[in-house]
């Protein structure tokens, strides 16, 4: 007859074979898995530094510029005194102020 001992050792060689089998998978699985979390991190780390290189960028651009905005606003808006009180020069006057703020508006 069928001997219990050599069952039960079969069984036992067997459990132990999947354990192994499936402890491999998940070792698998797990490698993969950091793997993939690590170039995940690399290719948001390039995105961030490009997004940094990219704002640099930027702001030495805005501080190249500011003084120029600067006298394009101290043109725009700088008071006009009156040189002669008649007509025919306040008209000019007024024609003059409206010209530097519509070209003002052009230039920005």
């Amino acid at each position: 007859m069928f001997d219990l001992s050599k069952a039960y050792l079969g069984v036992g060689i067997l459990v132990i074979i999947g354990s192994i089998w499936v402890g491999v998978e998940l070792y698998i699985h797990y490698r993969i898995k950091l793997g993939v979390q690590a170039l995940e991190a690399k290719i948001a780390l390039q995105n961030q530094n490009q997004a940094i290189q990219s704002k640099a960028i930027d702001t030495k651009r805005y501080t190249q510029a500011t003084p120029k905005i600067e006298e394009k606003i101290i043109t725009k808006y700088k008071i006009i005194k009156q040189k002669d009180p008649s007509c025919q020069a306040q008209m000019q006057e007024v024609k003059n102020a409206l010209d530097i703020y519509f070209r003002g508006n052009n230039a920005m």
